[in-house]
């Protein structure tokens, strides 16, 4: 595995061998500006389609940003850009049951055409990004 970026709000990491893209989160993410948010969204997809990412998992445990409808939106069409090359994704959710919603919200509103499944852990997610 390799560690593309790891600034205040996320980690970026890529593992080739699995050919998935794995974003974690940082607590510190709860105090992001807007335009920081789409910032680190933009390099989520930016890595995925640069790896080919075949695999989209995202770590928002630590999570407690609130996303609004409008950058809602806005993050569903960055995400459909992945559809090119990933085939499925896991998130694993947050502890805060508001940007838990926030986040269900953003994958059911304008949904991408590969399977977005929530989970409580990292082990089950990986178990269901790996199975066929």
């Amino acid at each position: 595995m390799e560690i593309l970026e790891d600034n205040d709000f996320q980690i970026l990491i890529w593992d080739k061998e699995f050919q998935m893209m794995h974003a974690v989160w940082k607590t510190e993410s709860e105090n992001m500006t807007e335009e920081q948010y789409k910032t680190e969204v933009m390099s989520q997809v930016d890595w995925t389609l640069q790896n080919k990412a075949k695999r989209f998992l995202v770590d928002a445990r630590k999570s407690n940003f609130v996303v609004n409808v409008e950058i809602s939106d806005w993050s569903n069409t960055q995400y459909s850009s992945m559809q090119k090359y990933v085939k499925k994704s896991a998130i694993i959710r947050s502890s805060d049951s508001v940007a838990n919603l926030s986040i269900e919200l953003t994958t059911e509103e304008k949904p991408v055409t590969f399977p977005v499944h929530f989970f409580e852990n990292e082990t089950e997610a990986r178990e269901w990004l790996l199975s066929v």
